[in-house]
């Protein structure tokens, strides 16, 4: 029999009322993996996800769930059908941390946790030596001390900055045209290229035109998830078997599935792809002959791991005993050989399989720079500068280009990695 995995699930007063009457859970009508009951690794994660990340839970249901023999999917991909047909009993949405479970059969309820309660006792729990210090967007408040169980990270589309490449969600007109015209047709996507300081505008480089003080509100553009485009050092697969013009034929095939990473977009519309260990350096491809990776698809230099069974290493340090724990995060240093810098550790690089660790997902890990938002009030001063009521308003801060209320970005991290680590990993 399978064990059963301790997951989350946020609601309302009225909602979990229900599901505390009547027994237990009813699927949904909707959802990433379609009609289904969707639960969270973790409880922050859990009180994030609530509607979107635009309403704050009353509830967080912990739960024992017997998720069965699990289908890997992408989001809006999978429904209960699909799943029961290809024989397995739940869905885990790749790169969310989310899983759909169809059977309520499958779920023990163990609690009702209120989340007001819960940021009570947060706040009143002895102050962690796991801190970062976070700037507030949107306030002037300056720095501002938080413990790592105080925030959380930010998903990628719960903020937009510069940089971000965003599509338009309705047809837009602009007084100065360029060779194509005047408008920028529904779906066109480009890149914000500064941020609004004196109001709600962005300026934007629409790809493809040439556009002259393009401007767009936040109402006009929503942010395009990562496998909707393209963009210079993506890491992507060949769809099918390609040939190179040049040398003969034994030698200038790229297989499909080969990873290579795209170095550049030609005026003709082709791409510049470099290729990971293949005969074929370098190609010009058409788009249609790559797809994006997902993040979890490859390993690269600099990606953050987690362990994924306890480790034994010859070398000790101060740390105690030269054993790794089962989740213990560290930086992939070289590919070949695999190497790792385990984070809050003196044991120097470390050789690793690809049997021992996993890449982790973004939001299991908090490094400098990160946006993160909270869960509780951080201070007194700090919860009456922000009041319950602006929840959902907008915020930008000049110095962070960022637009989302309650958030922050993490300007210093003052804890050592190794307490980060396992906070991280309590979560994960």
């Amino acid at each position: 029999c399978s064990m059963a995995s301790l997951l989350f699930h946020a609601t309302d007063m009225a909602s979990a009322s229900e599901i505390e009457s009547s027994g237990g859970f009813r699927p949904g009508r909707k959802g990433f993996a379609g009609g289904a009951i969707y639960f969270a690794a973790s409880y922050e994660e859990a009180f994030c996800r609530f509607k979107g990340g635009k309403r704050i839970p009353e509830i967080v249901v912990e739960c024992e769930v017997l998720l069965g023999r699990i289908f890997e999917a992408g989001r809006w991909t999978m429904n209960q059908r699909k799943c029961s047909a290809a024989g397995y009993d739940s869905v885990k949405i790749v790169d969310e941390g989310v899983y759909a479970v169809y059977d309520p059969n499958r779920i023990t309820i163990r609690s009702f946790m209120s989340t007001e309660e819960k940021a009570a006792e947060l706040a009143l729990a002895p102050a962690s030596t796991a801190a970062v210090q976070v700037e507030w967007c949107g306030r002037q408040l300056g720095l501002v001390s938080a413990e790592l169980n105080q925030v959380i990270k930010a998903a990628s589309n719960e903020f937009l900055q510069t940089g971000d490449v965003v599509k338009a969600v309705r047809k837009l007109t602009y007084a100065d045209g360029d060779d194509l015209g005047t408008q920028v047709q529904y779906g066109a996507q480009g890149t914000l290229v500064s941020d609004p300081r004196a109001g709600a505008d962005w300026s934007i480089r629409w790809h493809g035109r040439r556009l002259r003080k393009a401007i767009v509100s936040l109402d006009q553009v929503s942010k395009c998830e990562p496998p909707e485009f393209l963009a210079v050092g993506d890491v992507v697969t060949a769809s099918f078997d390609l040939h190179d013009s040049v040398g003969d034929a034994s030698v200038r095939q790229v297989r499909e599935g080969a990873l290579g990473v795209l170095k550049s977009f030609r005026a003709s519309g082709e791409l510049a792809v470099e290729w990971v260990g293949q005969s074929v350096v370098t190609s010009t491809v058409l788009r249609d002959y790559i797809q994006k990776c997902e993040s979890r698809g490859y390993l690269r230099v600099g990606d953050v791991v987690k362990a994924d069974c306890d480790l034994n290493h010859p070398v000790s340090d101060a740390s105690g005993p030269e054993m790794i724990k089962r989740g213990d995060l560290g930086t992939l240093k070289s590919t070949d050989p695999l190497t790792i810098d385990w984070w809050g550790r003196s044991l120097g690089l470390t050789t690793a399989s690809k049997a021992q660790f996993v890449k982790c997902h973004p939001r299991e890990y908090v490094v400098s720079g990160d946006v993160v938002k909270h869960l509780i009030s951080t201070t007194e001063a700090l919860a009456s500068a922000i009041p319950k009521a602006e929840l959902l308003g907008r915020g930008h801060s000049e110095l962070s280009d960022l637009v989302k209320p309650r958030m922050f970005r993490i300007r210093r991290l003052t804890s050592m990695r190794a307490q980060l680590s396992r906070h991280c990993t309590d979560h994960s």
